[in-house]
């Protein structure tokens, strides 16, 4: 058995101590007889004669003061032999905990340099990926759950494309109303449809009424405070498919509730907002959500105190969180999986190793950018990316985007035909994103759907075992569900838009620290499928 310092220590203590005691016991022994004895006396008394000692007395006074010499003598050696070995065993156990820690049964864990791997879908360990390797969460994060509402937008030809969006619930005002909203890592603003707005998309909503709350302060987009009657400032904030236009508010926010030994509670703030005067039909008027939590980085806002993480990070700080910047999302990979966002810091427990970190291109455009080194569909580079490429990582992206130029050649590389056995579920074709220290991968099951040569729609009203139990002879193909989006310069034109398939395989963790704003990446851990929901898996994907 190896003992750890702090035990050979006491040992060492208790010995010594123990030694210590009987040496003076032993040291302090005085032979029985007539020996000398000194009494009290005044100065000026004389002093005692002794009464001399017989022969035999003195002889047995002689035995007696041997006898006691080699007991010290023995004593004196025994303990310096002791406390040479107790030496010699404090300073092995000090020699071998520099270089390994010990563990249960044994077994020693040696410590040694991160080494880098190039595995697909696996990290380069550097010094930054390693820097988190205790991290065992935050009591102080925020974590809010999130729900998923897929909805069908258009179909072209054969192909039936659909939106999705993971929205949760804050709270805005004094008193305080509850609102769903997504959280848009793609937008810098807090947007709530308010009672300014009549239309029909604001009515299908929730509306934010700012007579109602006595926190609330009308303001111009410098933070000035605008007096009742005067004209004031107004914005419209453009998305994918929509805009908003608004007007600024600043407003008292609360949300979630904590991770750590402090759940139960709500983390609020003062934060500047948009209250919506006008809300496109596209694509908002469907959705169950009523407003939008923009999480991009401050180039995105109108000012630092629009940024909703920079806001959450100066208030969370102030109550000792470590990573008040960081944010994280976890998406589920079935119904009975919960979705969350966790705000301050992220859950260990979601992800299944350590974290690779990605620093954020030109961080001063607001969005969440990495650079892409490389593409390859199994083994095969993609021509569009041989001089680099970019992808941003949106939560309020469905699929994964890809600029047009780059559509059919992607298109034609990931469309295969259907295994009978697995259908679209097989290990390729297999896409690989590289980038700075983490390879995405994407199997077949994260981007692909099943469709026929009959021209109907990819959405299966049976399953490809029962079509051949018809002896149905049409061939069945796996089509990659991409959608084509280009945007201009400085983002654009070869950016690609890493949305929903990437989010739910890997965990991600977003720190918007502005001295090194970055990404970081790890396969997300799920729990077990249900069997009854595997029997109609597709319902998860294709539901109304």
């Amino acid at each position: 058995m190896q003992l750890d310092f702090d035990t050979t220590a006491t040992l060492f203590g208790i010995t010594v101590g123990t030694l210590f005691c009987a040496c003076r016991f032993l040291f302090a022994i005085k032979p029985t007889g007539k020996e000398p004895q000194f009494v009290d006396s005044e100065p000026s008394a004389p002093e005692p004669v002794p009464e001399p000692l017989t022969d035999a007395e003195s002889a047995e006074f002689e035995a007696r003061k041997a006898r006691a010499s080699w007991r010290k003598l023995s004593l004196s050696t025994g303990a310096v032999v002791i406390l040479v070995l107790m030496l010699l065993a404090l300073w092995s156990c000090r020699g071998s905990g520099d270089g390994a820690k010990t563990l249960q049964g044994g077994v020693t864990e040696v410590s040694a340099p991160a080494q880098k791997t190039a595995n697909a879908g696996s990290a380069e360990w550097t010094s930054a990926a390693v820097e988190d390797d205790d991290y065992a969460g935050d009591s102080h994060a925020i974590s809010v759950n999130l729900t998923r509402q897929q909805m069908t937008i258009h179909t072209v030809g054969d192909v039936m494309y659909y939106k999705s969006a993971y929205w949760g619930e804050i709270k805005a005002g004094s008193p305080a109303e509850s609102y769903r909203v997504v959280f848009d890592t793609g937008s810098g603003h807090l947007i709530l449809p308010s009672t300014y707005c009549r239309s029909t998309t604001c009515r299908a909503h929730k509306r934010y009424r700012r007579s109602s709350s006595l926190s609330a302060k009308d303001i111009d987009y410098d933070g000035t405070v605008v007096k009742p009657g005067e004209a004031r400032d107004q914005i419209t904030v453009s998305f994918g498919t929509g805009e908003v236009t608004g007007v600024f508010i600043e407003e008292n926010i609360c949300m979630g509730q904590s991770t750590g030994s402090l759940r139960g509670s709500e983390l609020c703030m003062s934060l500047r907002m948009i209250a919506a005067t006008h809300m496109s039909d596209e694509p908002f008027r469907t959705f169950q959500f009523d407003g939008v939590v923009g999480l991009g980085l401050a180039g995105l806002s109108q000012t630092k105190e629009f940024n909703f993480m920079d806001v959450l990070a100066g208030t969370t700080a102030k109550s000792g969180n470590k990573h008040p910047h960081r944010f994280a999302v976890f998406l589920g990979e079935h119904e009975a999986e919960v979705s969350e966002i966790t705000l301050g810091g992220y859950e260990p427990k979601h992800a299944e190793g350590r974290l690779a970190w990605n620093s954020v291109w030109q961080p001063e455009l607001g969005h969440w950018m990495l650079e892409v080194k490389s593409m390859h569909v199994d083994g095969k580079k993609v021509d569009f990316c041989q001089e680099g490429c970019r992808a941003v990582m949106d939560t309020g992206t469905s699929l994964v985007a890809v600029p047009s130029a780059a559509f059919p050649e992607f298109y034609e590389l990931l469309r295969h035909e259907a295994d009978p056995v697995t259908e679209c579920r097989g290990e390729s074709p297999q896409l690989h994103i590289e980038l700075e220290t983490f390879t995405v991968t994407l199997d077949p099951r994260d981007y692909s759907r099943l469709e026929h040569d009959i021209g109907v729609s990819p959405v299966p009203e049976q399953s490809f075992q029962a079509l051949m139990a018809q002896g149905q002879e049409e061939v069945a193909m796996c089509k990659p569900m991409l959608m084509a989006m280009d945007l201009p310069e400085p983002v654009g034109p070869k950016l690609f838009v890493l949305g929903e398939p990437v989010l739910r395989k890997y965990y991600t963790v977003y720190d918007a620290d502005l001295n090194n704003p970055r990404i970081g990446f790890s396969k997300a851990m799920h729990t077990k499928q249900p069997a009854h929901l595997q029997e109609d898996d597709d319902a998860w994907w294709y539901e109304e």
